[in-house]
């Protein structure tokens, strides 16, 4: 695909959305009446945001703009809408946005924090790493937290690496070989990779730690020789071979 054609699919997606945000005249709901307002307070301020489109699908750089998310974001009850306007403001401006992902992030159930990819990314800005640890403890919080685990991985290396010790040995390794790729662990990546068909039943039927229903069903069909040798395969590819 030329970059003009994704260019032109973008735009026609943008305005797609756009003509669907439609607010009734009257009985408006606390969500859809705040983000009248909130539309109504930037274009006093002479912010070009008019609908949520445009805070979806547009770089927001105002830190005008932001300020005036944040001042609207208590009234949203869309999961969706919170996601969406906390990825659009700066923590680095605005840290207190960290807090209100976290305690969207926490009320989840596991499965469900697996798609809240929004709140893991702004969750990942903190620069508190035993914070970011201890939201992956658990073996559903870690199969969960992707992004958590991808912001740890960056800020404190060692501490994902003592918290893969825990889970490499059950039914958590396809989640863990992923972790071995972005800690650049090709000796572990390679041991995995040569482990026989055996030896990976062997892991798989370990009552090392428990999973919830979910997330077991889906490691255990997962937990194959070919699955793994796959996986660790593609990864090993990947990695980049030190500088000289």
């Amino acid at each position: 695909m030329t970059d003009d054609k994704r260019k032109r699919q973008i735009i026609s997606f943008y305005e797609q959305k756009k003509r669907g945000e439609i607010y009734p005249d009257t009985d408006l709901d606390t969500e859809s009446e705040a983000k009248l307002e909130m539309y109504r307070e930037f274009k006093e301020n002479g912010i070009d945001i008019s609908s949520f489109a445009d805070i979806e699908l547009r770089s927001i750089k105002s830190v005008k703009a932001m300020r005036i998310m944040l001042k609207y974001y208590p009234y949203m009850t869309s999961p969706y809408t919170k996601e969406t306007m906390l990825r659009r403001i700066d923590a680095r401006s605005f840290p207190c946005v960290i807090e209100y992902a976290y305690n969207e992030y926490v009320k989840c159930s596991p499965n469900e924090k697996t798609g809240l990819t929004g709140l893991q990314t702004v969750i990942g800005k903190s620069e508190d790493t035993d914070f970011l640890l201890n939201l992956l403890f658990s073996p559903d919080d870690f199969a969960a937290g992707y992004y958590i685990r991808e912001a740890l991985s960056k800020k404190s290396p060692d501490k994902l690496k003592s918290l893969i010790r825990r889970f490499e040995n059950g039914l958590l390794l396809p989640e863990v070989l992923i972790d071995y790729f972005r800690l650049d662990e090709k000796d572990s990546l390679e041991r995995t990779y040569n482990m026989t068909d055996d030896e990976i039943k062997g892991i798989s039927n370990s009552d090392y730690y428990s999973l919830c229903i979910t997330f077991k069903e889906k490691y255990e069909k997962q937990m194959t020789y070919d699955f793994i040798h796959r996986r660790c395969n593609e990864l090993l590819k990947k990695i980049k071979p030190p500088k000289l």
